[in-house]
């Protein structure tokens, strides 16, 4: 799979190299280095992230979940432990988002239809990605990387996480997602992820294979 265009005409070392200085001086902060995918693998990370809200992992309530997120191009290995301490995995992989919910101890796995969203956006234009409408929000600097804010809103269920409206935030140099608050169409829930720390490097691919010793179990959702 191949790194989408926008994604590498904006890792050029030199003019990231160029523009991060300036970031790091009108900030103040410390802005972490990228590795450029090569030509012939799409983008890589392994981010730490927190959860709130409901969603397929998220914790309900004000309950905040520590989360795992192993990226590779458009599939997505979330690694989490359920309200009982037990460990569990979302994958997610291709354009829909299909998904399966895998218990580690139970040994079974769920098929879960557009279980996630996606993590990786053209920072100047994401609403080419949400196909929703978008306007520009404040920036911030998370997980020490500049990020640029973006409100989206008419996503009807593609923005982060299912929610139809809300703010993202995306990293401006790799275009990965680095958190999000939204909300859904017509409810007052909530949902929000907030990225802690991020490492550009390889992850691979047979991690993101469901297993085939596992039970399936069955759902209407």
């Amino acid at each position: 799979m191949k790194a989408p265009d926008w994604l590498a005409r904006r890792m050029s070392a030199r003019r990231q190299r160029s523009w991060l200085l300036l970031v790091m001086l009108a900030t103040g902060g410390a802005v972490a280095e990228d590795q450029a995918p090569t030509a012939s693998e799409p983008p890589q990370a392994v981010v730490h992230a927190i959860a709130e809200g409901y969603g397929p992992v998220a914790a309900r309530g004000d309950t905040s979940m520590p989360l795992t997120l192993r990226l590779r191009g458009d599939a997505a290995r979330i690694e989490f432990s359920d309200p009982k301490g037990r460990d569990a995995y979302l994958l997610v992989s291709g354009p829909a988002r299909e998904g399966w919910l895998v218990s580690v101890p139970g040994n079974v796995a769920m098929p879960l239809p557009r279980a996630g969203t996606a993590f990786w956006f053209d920072p100047e234009a994401p609403c080419d990605t949400l196909h929703a409408t978008c306007s520009p929000a404040p920036g911030e600097v998370i997980a020490g990387r500049a990020a640029r804010g973006w409100r989206y809103r008419n996503a009807a269920g593609r923005g982060p996480d299912g929610t139809d409206s809300g703010t993202l935030w995306i990293d401006a140099a790799t275009g990965l997602l680095l958190g999000y608050r939204g909300k859904l169409a017509g409810r007052d829930e909530a949902r929000s992820l907030r990225v802690v720390s991020v490492t550009y490097a390889p992850v691979p691919a047979d991690i993101f294979e469901r297993p085939q010793n596992l039970q399936e179990l069955q759902t209407d959702r």
